[in-house]
């Protein structure tokens, strides 16, 4: 999820729905989309992102990060995410307990690859 429309080389405004936060709220869905990233081995895509305005950070599904073949490991307090053929795309240090990703400082700090499938 992101709030952040520029993030998105496609989105469908028409997919709206609410989707189910961390305390059990319910938030606004304004749209559907793919974000595009390039990488040291091409440019990958991050599918089915969802367009939530009232977030403030960028969140990822690990489910929907295990669905699509990634690896998420989560180790000395650090989030490393692998493509299907073992490429880090990121690594997000914990804040607090939770991890916030910033795709553009995330993604640099990896420096191999982004995010896609």
């Amino acid at each position: 999820m992101t709030h952040d429309k520029g993030m998105f080389v496609k989105l469908d405004k028409i997919h709206l729905s609410k989707v189910k936060i961390g305390n059990g709220d319910y938030i606004g869905v304004k749209g559907i989309g793919d974000i595009a990233i390039d990488s040291d081995s091409g440019k990958r895509i991050i599918s089915d992102v969802l367009y939530v305005l009232e977030i403030d950070q960028n969140l990822l599904s690990v489910g929907q990060l295990l669905e699509k073949d990634y690896a998420v490991v989560f180790k000395d307090k650090t989030c490393e995410v692998f493509d299907s053929i073992g490429i880090k795309l990121m690594s997000i240090k914990m804040k607090g307990k939770s991890f916030s990703a910033n795709i553009q400082t995330d993604l640099a700090y990896s420096s191999a690859a982004k995010v896609g499938n």
